[in-house]
């Protein structure tokens, strides 16, 4: 289940990365064009996600709830789209780039954190 899940993560972000490169930048990226540095992003997360929570030698999810307002995931997003559209495409300028990761992090982080604070709001209330 969670592997469809990631699945399904990992396609929306890339249907979403694609349609505001393509919009900023005014060219036209395939879906291709982005799921490879998403797909890092995602493994890199994961992996991270996964060497804190051994170090910290955690057993138990309801300990670990801190990590579903950690920005790795995010953060790790934008720099990875970042460096991609440097490497592949060199006239894209500096400006376009820091925009597009700042709008992709704002996106992906303030979503799920407005979805999380609304339940926690009606789950309290």
């Amino acid at each position: 289940m969670q592997l469809i899940a990631g699945i399904i993560v990992i396609i929306m972000e890339t249907l979403f990365v694609t349609f505001v490169a393509n919009f900023m930048t005014k060219k036209k990226l395939k879906f291709s064009n982005c799921i490879f540095p998403i797909l890092l992003a995602n493994i890199f997360s994961t992996l991270l996600n996964m060497t804190i929570i051994k170090a910290i030698d955690l057993d138990d999810m309801q300990n670990i709830q801190w990590m579903i307002w950690s920005p790795i995931s995010q953060i790790l997003l934008a720099v990875f789209i970042y460096i991609y559209f440097s490497i592949i495409d060199r006239s894209i300028s500096n400006n376009v780039k820091i925009k597009l990761g700042v709008l992709i992090f704002s996106v992906f982080y303030g979503v799920p954190l407005i979805m999380h604070t609304l339940i926690i709001a009606t789950f309290f209330q």
